[in-house]
């Protein structure tokens, strides 16, 4: 009858190890889950900025050129004959010598 009784323990403590691992596993598939929905949340969020940052790029575009032939159409309107065929390197350093000029122009007027 002994022997009948411990392998009716061994099985009962067997019985629990598989339920407690299966609790466990159970746990760390939830786990595994909730962290897969973080990181996809994580990846539409990344993706939806990106989408707006190339819609931005495309808006600069689109606004420096209007800026670059604003300022040439004003530096021809105010120098006839000037060259129109400058690039946009040569525009900024043009605008930030004429706005130090007109800086130092107000300075002296005031």
């Amino acid at each position: 009858m002994s022997t009948i009784s411990e392998l009716t323990s061994l099985v009962r403590e067997q019985k629990a190890r598989l339920t407690e691992l299966s609790r466990s596993k159970f746990e760390q598939m939830a786990e595994w889950r909730d962290r897969v929905q973080q990181l996809e949340a994580h990846l539409d969020e990344a993706r939806r900025r990106m989408i707006q940052f190339e819609l931005l790029k495309k808006e600069h575009g689109k606004l420096q050129a209007a800026l670059h032939a604003q300022v040439v159409s004003r530096i021809e309107f105010a120098l006839p004959g000037f060259s129109a065929s400058l690039s946009c390197t040569d525009l900024d350093r043009l605008t930030a010598a004429l706005s130090s000029d007109l800086v130092r122009s107000e300075r002296e007027y005031c």
